[in-house]
């Protein structure tokens, strides 16, 4: 068997090539010659009438194409500026509005303070069948369909469904009723009585059916007070 034995000696290069700190010191130096051009380009720069420095140069092309946009987006903002006031000139004056409505709903439903209870005659008041019948002939159709002005004048037809003399009805009159569903109170104490939740609204059919009665809907609405005596009683 032949044995080898020997020294392993390092390169000059690969001392160089794997030296930390020289590395560093030669990215420092380098850096450091860096600005020092930068600083001579530029001080030749400032002494020189004809020499522009490049990002200068930059600095100015790039500021004249935002100029050069914002030419082009005038019409657009000029558009835009239009169309604003136009709509803001068509706009409903809401403080003008508040005061058109607010009689209407003073009428129908006044508010109330914490502890006030409702009058007869609003909405807030309606609790039964024949409180909103009352309702409606005494307070809903003398306001929307009244053919009297306050002083007691006969309206002419053009005038008819005008309301506080500032506003007129144009359209159809629209009046919804939503009904609570029927059923048993699920508190024990009530278990015996029928509750009708706000939340829980049902379409069901309710109340006694048109084609039992004499006569059908037109029997109801004209005789379910008393014969003879409509629910809703118009003078015309």
């Amino acid at each position: 068997m032949t044995e080898y034995s020997g020294t392993l000696e390092s390169t000059s290069s690969y001392s160089v090539d794997f030296n930390p700190e020289r590395r560093k010191l030669e990215k420092d130096i380098a850096n450091h010659e860096k600005r020092a051009r930068s600083v001579l380009r530029q001080a030749a720069l400032a002494n020189s009438d004809k020499l522009i420095d490049r990002e200068i140069l930059k600095e100015v092309i790039i500021e004249s194409q935002q100029r050069w946009t914002g030419c082009l987006m005038l019409p657009v903002t000029i558009l835009f500026f239009t169309f604003y006031a136009v709509a803001a000139s068509l706009h409903e004056d809401v403080v003008v509005n508040h005061l058109l409505e607010a009689p209407v709903r003073d009428t129908l439903a006044p508010p109330l303070d914490k502890d006030e209870d409702p009058l007869p005659g609003t909405l807030q008041f309606v609790n039964t069948i024949p409180e909103a019948y009352d309702f409606i002939q005494g307070v809903f159709l003398p306001l929307f369909l009244s053919q009297q002005d306050e002083f007691g004048k006969t309206l002419e037809m053009k005038d008819l469904g005008t309301i506080f003399q500032y506003n007129q009805i144009k359209g159809l009159i629209i009046m919804e009723q939503q009904r609570s569903k029927k059923e048993k109170c699920k508190e024990k104490v009530a278990s015996n009585l029928w509750c009708y939740p706000q939340a829980d609204l049902t379409n069901e059919p309710h109340g006694r059916a048109f084609e039992t009665m004499d006569g059908g809907s037109e029997a109801f609405y004209t005789t379910a007070v008393a014969p003879g005596v409509p629910i809703l009683n118009c003078a015309n």
